[in-house]
């Protein structure tokens, strides 16, 4: 009996220790859980940061216009500028970064030195280390984050977004009768779409039926959200894309593409309407407005709005048309969006004929006027290039590209 008393005794203050270390440990596990909490949202700012300056670097190298060395330091002061407005201070930008390099693809030939595509990504990698309580107790490198991402560009080909009309490849793009014909789409002049027919002409006048549409609904919804978007809907993944075996197409596909016969001016009105009411409405025709930050994707400054803002002779405007370095995009931008160029001139077609889609073109949509007759005239222009959600890489320029995530 005496020793177990001493033994009690011998004990006193035990308590108190387990408790105070418990209470170290719950504590110290608290705060390892609140870091772990810090560290993750750093992480996430970070990578959110990298993911976006590789994305706006990468589509600085579609300047075309500049020489390759000016392309890249384009791409790395972009990415940077990205970089610094989305939180991420020039010191976390980890050494040798941003990088402009190639990643292999159709297009540039596998990474051939030979191709205007070379270099095609762009990487950037940040780092922050933060003063964590656990990490310095235990001397650990838990916490330094890191974010690292590759974004690439590259010209695909179409998935959704394509609006109803067809353009030829071969017309009189100046509007002048007394001029010849000349093939291939410019892209620095207004184009004009006319809608009902003129007197003595057969007929058909550029709008498109594509597989597995239904008329005048679909046809205006078309022109509202793009075809390509909705069940049974049909985009070849190649092209040409062919309804007539007419060169360059060998045999017909199936399914393919055809004029969509009617007058189709009230749909068409409402259609283009509608598109121009939601740019201006939006805030996508401001090139000062966050649609068009850190580029200008939807407009561009001194775009036309309206027909009216074109210069002589289209209009008594001073606007001015796309720059050759404008990138605009076809997957949120309302003016923006994808027109098939097609092999046929649309004065031999006559009824509902097939048609062979040669190319893709990237159109600028400016508005609408009336025309003789009660034409209804589209305005717009083609543009070099368009980001959209494309599929396919294609193995030349399509005008379309799209920029993603590579890593």
């Amino acid at each position: 009996m005496k020793r177990l008393k001493e033994l009690i005794k011998e004990q006193k203050g035990s308590v108190l220790i387990y408790i105070t270390l418990s209470m170290v440990a719950l504590l110290t596990f608290g705060a390892g859980v609140a870091e772990m909490g810090v560290m993750y949202e750093n992480r996430r700012q970070l990578q959110n940061g990298v993911d976006g300056a590789s994305l706006a670097g990468a589509k600085e190298l579609l300047r075309m216009d500049l020489s390759t060395a000016d392309r890249q330091a384009l791409a790395i002061n972009t990415a940077l500028d990205y970089a610094q407005r989305n939180g991420i201070s020039p010191d976390q930008v980890d050494a040798g970064y941003p990088q402009v390099l190639c990643v292999p693809g159709p297009y540039n030939d596998n990474c051939s030195p030979l191709s205007p595509y070379y270099y095609n990504g762009v990487k950037v990698s940040a780092s922050r280390d933060l003063t964590l309580m656990v990490s310095g107790l235990l001397n650990s490198p838990a916490g330094h984050v890191q974010g690292v991402a590759t974004a690439v560009i590259g010209p695909v080909l179409p998935t959704e977004g394509l609006w109803p009309w067809g353009v030829s490849n071969c017309s009189d793009w100046d509007n002048d009768p007394l001029t010849p014909d000349t093939c291939g789409v410019p892209e620095d002049v207004p184009i004009i779409l006319k809608f009902s027919s003129p007197p003595g002409s057969p007929g058909n006048f550029f709008p498109l039926d594509f597989p597995n549409s239904s008329g005048a609904k679909d046809y205006g919804d078309s022109i509202k959200t793009g075809y390509g978007e909705e069940p049974g809907d049909y985009i070849k993944p190649s092209l040409p894309w062919c309804g007539t075996t007419n060169a360059p197409c060998t045999q017909v596909d199936d399914p393919h593409v055809q004029t969509e016969t009617g007058n189709k001016v009230g749909d068409t009105r409402d259609g283009v309407d509608y598109l121009v009411s939601m740019a201006a409405s939006s805030g996508q025709d401001n090139p000062a407005s966050a649609w068009n930050e850190p580029l200008d994707q939807c407009t561009w400054p001194g775009a036309p709005k309206k027909p009216a803002d074109l210069p002589p002779p289209y209009g008594t405007g001073i606007s001015t048309p796309p720059p050759i370095d404008w990138v605009g995009n076809a997957s949120s931008c309302y003016r923006v969006g994808i027109v098939p160029i097609i092999a046929q001139e649309w004065g031999s077609l006559g009824g509902k004929k097939p048609v062979d889609i040669i190319d893709w073109g990237a159109f600028y949509l400016i508005g609408r006027t009336t025309g003789p007759g009660g034409q209804l005239l589209v305005w717009g222009y083609f543009t070099d290039f368009a980001i959209v959600s494309g599929g396919n890489w294609s193995d030349t320029n399509t005008g379309l590209w799209a920029a993603r995530l590579w890593e």
